[in-house]
């Protein structure tokens, strides 16, 4: 019976939302095209996305989020709608694939390698291997795209890798500003292909957290909203299969 419910519901919402790239590999050829489009541009944050070229003349884009050093208060949450900025995080089958803290309470339990976001009080960062210690908050994932603002070769050549999917790159880039990158509907790219635009970015340290599905996205400033779902809202809520159990979220600072 879960079976069918799921069918049904992906039935439903690839019908309703345009959605067949959600469960159908993509047979197209990408390109990225050095051509950026500024969204929006605060003192809190920017938005500005890349352009994606598809064989199918399908255009889509990486959106990049930029949130402006010490203008955010960060954590780790399962409860993403209480935030100004939100981004599903860790990967997941029936539970996070990798440590999660919040609050300073172990909720996972930690894996070997791998990469950290960690935040305490007003601080954030992104780790290699290990994390600080004294931290409030923290998600791990397995995949490390961007190391010392290169490439990780290690991972690039791996089938699994190479495939095209929807993406999110988290990271950190040379003025100390959270970037999130991450693709909109016709935007499925390889982990490479969104490595190099965190890279074009100035990210030093990017970390991939799950894709796919599981893309979920949203930030308000007040002024500006900008948000993507690969599966909306009321189709995750049938199912809790369908909802991403950990976030990296914050509220801007007043």
């Amino acid at each position: 019976m879960k079976g069918f419910f799921l069918a049904f519901i992906g039935f439903t919402v690839i019908n309703s939302y345009n959605l067949i790239r959600v469960t159908v590999p993509n047979s197209n050829k990408q390109s990225l095209v050095n051509k950026t489009n500024l969204n929006y541009s605060s003192s809190n944050c920017e938005v500005k996305s890349w352009v994606v070229k598809n064989s199918d003349y399908t255009n889509g884009k990486i959106f990049v989020v930029r949130i402006k050093k010490n203008k955010m208060s960060f954590v780790v949450t399962k409860k993403p709608s209480d935030y100004d900025f939100y981004i599903n995080a860790n990967f997941f089958a029936d539970r996070p694939i990798g440590e999660v803290m919040i609050d300073k309470k172990v909720i996972n339990k930690r894996k070997s390698g791998g990469g950290y976001f960690v935040s305490s009080q007003d601080n954030f960062d992104f780790t290699i291997n290990s994390r600080p210690r004294n931290v409030s908050y923290s998600s791990q994932t397995h995949l490390v795209g961007i190391k010392n603002g290169k490439l990780n070769s290690g991972i690039m050549y791996q089938r699994w890798s190479k495939a095209s999917a929807y993406r999110i790159l988290l990271g950190k880039d040379k003025q100390g500003n959270f970037v999130a990158l991450h693709s909109d509907r016709y935007a499925q790219v390889s982990i490479q292909q969104i490595c190099e635009i965190g890279i074009k970015e100035g990210l030093v340290t990017g970390l991939v957290f799950d894709g796919g599905t599981s893309v979920d996205v949203e930030i308000n400033d007040g002024l500006f909203s900008h948000g993507f779902s690969v599966v909306p809202s009321f189709a995750r809520s049938f199912n809790k299969d369908l909802q991403p159990p950990v976030y990296i979220a914050g509220n801007f600072r007043d």
